[in-house]
């Protein structure tokens, strides 16, 4: 009996532990339920702020690849005369900024929000003086190449409305009175340095075109143009453009600049320009360096001719390649 008695008492010890570990391990159900969802809401916190940072980095990373290529214009050449030299060609940002000043008031607002007038100036002045391609200019200034023919070419018909005023023949008394010290010993009489250059463009689609503009002495297609410098070293005379095949004689003869010649005036140019004849009608003299076809050695003589005039005619060289 007593061992009965002892038995449904551990029974009872056993079925009181069992209800306590049930209740213990409906606790530890609920904690990890608590837990799943406390995971669940973290999860997907870290989610929604991955993804905010992911879009956050992207903008900013946009942002800054952004006003990198914006950062090509106008910008970029603030206050840096070396840099205004290299890409515009001209001596200094103030007289960028001036020139532009004086410009935008007939200009028209810009073509597109992308491109500031300010921005349009400098990408036509770019490709004056670098060459760059549409394409290039695209890629740099984030615009279309339609775009940027635009532009160009709005600013290009603009600048010579306003600008070809300012490129005058000077009287022969201005010259005489300003004329430099490198001149008056031997070359008191000369009125103009003339030179042609030649600026590289893309490979018409028409052969005619083609070979029209194909310059052998270049090997590439170009446009021409002849260019006067007075002694002083302001530009007098600018010819219209010319396919690269076009001789400078030719271009010399029917540019206009013949014209502008009166008696006794006195030409300085390079060994291709054999216009003699045309300045002998004129009563006028042309000066180049001596030609040594045909010839073993030059004279002292022209030697000595040969460097003055290479003394002076520096000025048109520089003049052509701003």
């Amino acid at each position: 009996m007593l061992q009965l008695l002892q038995s449904e008492h551990e029974v009872c010890e056993l079925q009181f532990e069992n209800e306590v570990l049930q209740s213990h391990n409906l606790e530890l159900e609920r904690e990890l339920e608590m837990w799943k969802a406390n995971y669940c809401k973290c999860f997907q916190s870290l989610e929604a702020y991955k993804g905010a940072y992911a879009n956050s980095l992207q903008h900013v990373l946009h942002l800054d690849v952004s006003q990198k290529i914006m950062q090509f214009g106008a910008c970029f050449i603030l206050n840096d005369d070396e840099k205004t030299h290299f890409y515009t060609g001209l001596p200094s940002y103030a007289v960028f900024q001036k020139l532009f000043t004086l410009l935008k008031t007939c200009a028209t607002k810009e073509i597109t929000p992308k491109c500031s007038l300010i921005n349009e100036f400098f990408l036509t002045l770019t490709k004056l003086r670098l060459g760059l391609l549409h394409k290039d200019i695209s890629y740099r200034m984030n615009l279309t190449e339609s775009l940027v023919s635009k532009i160009f070419h709005k600013w290009i018909d603009l600048m010579y409305c306003e600008l070809r005023q300012m490129i005058t023949w000077p009287d022969r008394e201005t010259l005489r009175k300003n004329l430099p010290a490198c001149f008056r010993r031997h070359y008191v009489n000369v009125v103009s340095i003339i030179d042609c250059f030649e600026i590289f463009i893309e490979r018409p689609s028409s052969l005619e075109a083609r070979a029209a503009t194909y310059s052998q002495y270049k090997k590439h297609n170009t446009v021409k143009f002849l260019i006067g410098v007075s002694p002083t070293g302001s530009i007098s005379f600018v010819s219209k453009g010319w396919g690269g095949r076009v001789s400078d004689k030719i271009i010399t003869q029917k540019s206009g600049f013949l014209d502008k010649i009166c008696a006794y005036d006195v030409i300085m140019a390079d060994r291709g320009f054999n216009i003699v004849d045309d300045l002998a009608i004129r009563c006028a003299t042309l000066e180049v360096p001596a030609y040594t076809r045909g010839k073993k050695q030059l004279s002292i003589a022209e030697v000595e001719k040969t460097r003055q005039l290479a003394r002076v005619r520096i000025h048109v060289e520089r003049s052509s390649a701003y």
